[in-house]
């Protein structure tokens, strides 16, 4: 798995939403998407489990 810094991804983000004409909007429901998808990969139908995440655009 990589790893990247706060400053990195804000960088990402503002480069998708200039450069790319993708609003923050759809970069969050992306991103949710994609946790959710990896969660269920690896997480057996009725487990518990917990994220936490800081302030910010955390996936909407």
């Amino acid at each position: 798995m990589k790893l990247a810094k706060s400053s990195d991804i804000r960088k990402i983000d503002a480069y998708a939403a200039t450069t790319l004409n993708i609003p923050t909007r759809e970069l969050m429901r992306r991103s949710g998407h994609a946790v959710a998808s990896a969660v269920r990969a690896r997480v057996a139908r009725g487990e518990s489990v917990r994220i936490f995440a800081g302030a910010g655009n955390n996936g909407g």
